[in-house]
């Protein structure tokens, strides 16, 4: 996000930075700790 920004700055490149990764639920992974260790859920 820091790059977009810095485009606006200097540019005026017009990036909407309140759209970028707005999709959280699909970065996020979920886990679960066992007794054998730590498995990713998909």
């Amino acid at each position: 996000m820091g790059i977009l920004a810095a485009e606006n700055i200097n540019d005026h490149a017009g990036h909407n930075l309140w759209q970028v990764n707005t999709d959280y639920d699909s970065y996020q992974e979920s886990s679960l700790i066992t007794e054998t260790g730590l498995e990713i859920e998909k």
